[in-house]
C-alpha cells in the first residue's frame, strides 16, 4: 500500500468539511457543496487545490524524443504548454529539454512513463515534482491576480499558451494563464510545497474579499 501523502493545505481544508477522495495516495477535497453552488463560484471566483493531480517531470537532451516515442507531442516553444492526447492533461515545456506533465483527475500514466524510464534511457532523467498546485478561476480571477502579481495580464498573448515564471505574493511560481469563454480567466499556479500553505492563505483571503470561495476538484474535472 502506498504511503499516504498530504497536500500542503490539507489542514486548512479539513476545517471546511469537504467530501474526500484519494488520488495518487493523497486525500483530496472532492466537493464542498452542491454542484450548482460550486459552478456559480467557479464562474464568479473560486480557488481549488490541485496538488493531488498525477504529475511527472522529465529533462535531458533526449527528453523530447523519448516523450514522442511514448505518444506525447511536446510544445515547440520554451515556456509554453499544450494538451496531452485525448485531453488527458497538460504538458509544459520549461526549458529546451525540461518538461512538466500534469494529468487530469483519474489518470495514472506517470507510472507508465516511470516504468519506461526505469528500463534505461540515455540522457533522460526524471525530475521529482512535489509541488503545491492551485487554480484561481472565474470572471474575477484576473482582478485577484493583479493584487499579488506584477504581470500585466491584459497584455498577455493567451493564444500562444504561455507559461510564466514569476512571483505571486513574493513566492516563486509557475503560472499557466488561460482566457476562457464568458470573460472567465483561469490561473493554474505551481509553487514549492514549503510555500503552499502561505500562498493558499494569501490567495484565499483575496478570494473571500471578492465574494468567491473554495471549490472541490470534482467541479473542475467531473461535475461541471
Amino acid at each position: 500500500m502506498a504511503n499516504i501523502r498530504h497536500s500542503s493545505v490539507h489542514e486548512a481544508l479539513i476545517h471546511l468539511a469537504p467530501k474526500w477522495r484519494t488520488v495518487e495516495a493523497m486525500p483530496v477535497a472532492y466537493s464542498f457543496d452542491a454542484l450548482e453552488k460550486e459552478v456559480k463560484l467557479k464562474e464568479h471566483l473560486a480557488i481549488c487545490d490541485l496538488s493531488a493531480l498525477p504529475r511527472f517531470g522529465v529533462k535531458g537532451p533526449n527528453a523530447s524524443e523519448w516523450l514522442a516515442s511514448n505518444g506525447i507531442n511536446v510544445p515547440e516553444t520554451v515556456n509554453t504548454w499544450t494538451n496531452l492526447p485525448e485531453d488527458k492533461g497538460l504538458i509544459l515545456r520549461l526549458g529546451m529539454g525540461e518538461y512538466l506533465i500534469e494529468y487530469a483527475l483519474s489518470h495514472e500514466e506517470p507510472n507508465e512513463l516511470r516504468d519506461s524510464l526505469s528500463r534505461g534511457v540515455s540522457s533522460v532523467y526524471e525530475v521529482n515534482r512535489q509541488d503545491a498546485v492551485f487554480v484561481l478561476i472565474g470572471r474575477e480571477a484576473k482582478k485577484s491576480m493583479l493584487q499579488v502579481c506584477n504581470i500585466d495580464f491584459d497584455s498577455i498573448n493567451y493564444g500562444i499558451r504561455p507559461v510564466l515564471l514569476t512571483q505571486v505574493a513574493a513566492v516563486p511560481v509557475l503560472i499557466l494563464p488561460e482566457r476562457l469563454e464568458g470573460h472567465i480567466y483561469s490561473f493554474r499556479i505551481w509553487c514549492s510545497y514549503a510555500y503552499g500553505l502561505y500562498l493558499w492563505e494569501e490567495l484565499n483571503a483575496i478570494v473571500k474579499e471578492l465574494n468567491g470561495g473554495v471549490i472541490g476538484i470534482s467541479t473542475l474535472f467531473e461535475r461541471s
